[in-house]
């Protein structure tokens, strides 16, 4: 009897995530491709993803990270940042080994060569020069925002007539 090809797929895909550590938990492969799928996820939407307690998440995103617990090295693969709209929110990005981790899992399970597969992500770099040109592109607007406001308040303002002065004696000149 022969293996089902889907199935095949499935598990060289899985294969492919155990090179990172033969005794990865599905838990942490599941974090993984929750921050594949949606770049610059939440930890609070990882929670409802997956159904993991806040603790759980947390422990997996440091295990992914560059930096595990006690100072031990991480698989470097996901990157969690500072959510520059909202400082009290983390959000995660796949690290630049993580996408190509991804790249080498949509690989096996298409079963293609993994040079033949580009996976369209974003990282928290990429995430980050993103967000500092739309931030500067809404300072220029408010800034313009506000010119053309001061404009048009001086167009409305009554004009008080200028006083003018004679060059030649300095008395006040009226009109």
């Amino acid at each position: 009897m022969e293996f089902n090809p889907e199935v095949s797929r499935i598990v060289k895909s899985m294969e492919v995530l155990q090179k990172l550590s033969p005794q990865l938990p599905l838990n942490m492969c599941h974090v993984f491709l929750c921050v594949a799928a949606k770049p610059g996820i939440s930890t609070n939407e990882l929670v409802e993803q997956t159904g993991l307690s806040q603790a759980s998440i947390s422990r997996n995103l440091t295990a992914l990270g560059k930096i595990h617990r006690n100072g031990k090295p991480g698989f470097d693969v996901v990157q969690c940042v500072e959510d520059p709209n909202d400082r009290r929110r983390n959000v995660s990005f796949l690290a630049p080994k993580g996408k190509y981790l991804l790249e080498e899992i949509v690989a096996a399970h298409r079963g293609v060569p993994a040079e033949d597969v580009k996976v369209n992500t974003i990282t928290a770099k990429q995430a980050h020069k993103q967000w500092e040109r739309n931030r500067l592109e809404e300072i220029t607007s408010q800034q313009a925002k506000r010119r053309k406001e001061k404009e048009n308040k001086q167009m409305a303002a009554p004009q008080k007539p200028m006083k003018r002065f004679c060059p030649y004696c300095g008395e006040n000149i009226h009109d």
